[in-house]
């Protein structure tokens, strides 16, 4: 058969192609990446890690901890290949769902991972089971930290009884004076026995509205 259909000559070596994994095949970095596509996050929110704040005052958990850009590239490869996820690319972008083959090529791009673009993932239904099957198997220290989390956050609300309603009247006050600009900025609630509240990777309540 003449060159360029497609045949092979007899002795020519089929170039390797990279073993699609089973869910089984799966590890830790998967099911942090699925968590992700599942939760409509970037595609970069993996390399960031997550917290979770336990109470108003200042007290954060690692639910998860930031993960290596290799790791991460590859455990998304692993997941479009298995057709498991589909990645998008969204606003400010021109909104578009990528073929599994345009995906791979854009993943194998450090460009990608930069944050320019807003990039995400969705899971496809297989995605999402596997996500359940891969949550059950490496979900313990999330787990756990949510636990502490939620027990803190309730010891916080048996000290402080009333502290929702003063921030609730905190945050509209907040949004007010954002209006009109008069007076001091209104500082939210605060307690000497409890930590200063959160810097930087806080809650939506302590970032002034924009």
């Amino acid at each position: 058969m003449p060159p360029g259909t497609g045949a092979r000559r007899q002795n020519e070596s089929v170039p390797e192609e990279r073993a699609i994994k089973s869910v089984e095949e799966m590890g830790p970095v998967h099911h942090i990446v699925l968590y992700w596509a599942v939760d409509g996050g970037p595609l970069i929110s993996p390399l960031h890690g997550l917290s979770q704040s336990a109470t108003p005052a200042g007290e954060m958990f690692r639910l998860f901890e930031p993960q290596p850009l290799d790791a991460v590239r590859e455990a998304t490869i692993d997941l479009v290949r298995a057709g498991l996820v589909v990645l998008h690319r969204s606003a400010p972008d021109e909104e578009r769902e990528f073929r599994a083959d345009e995906a791979l090529q854009l993943l194998a791009e450090d460009s990608t991972w930069t944050g320019k673009h807003y990039y995400v993932l969705s899971p496809t239904k297989a995605g999402e089971d596997a996500f359940r099957t891969l949550h059950d198997r490496h979900g313990d220290a999330y787990r756990k930290a949510e636990a502490e989390a939620q027990r803190r956050g309730e010891e916080f609300d048996r000290r402080h009884p009333g502290d929702l309603e003063r921030r609730e009247e905190w945050v509209e006050a907040l949004m007010q004076w954002t209006e009109s600009g008069e007076g001091a900025m209104p500082e939210p609630p605060s307690y000497p026995d409890e930590p200063p509240p959160y810097e930087g990777d806080a809650p939506w309540y302590f970032k002034p509205p924009r």
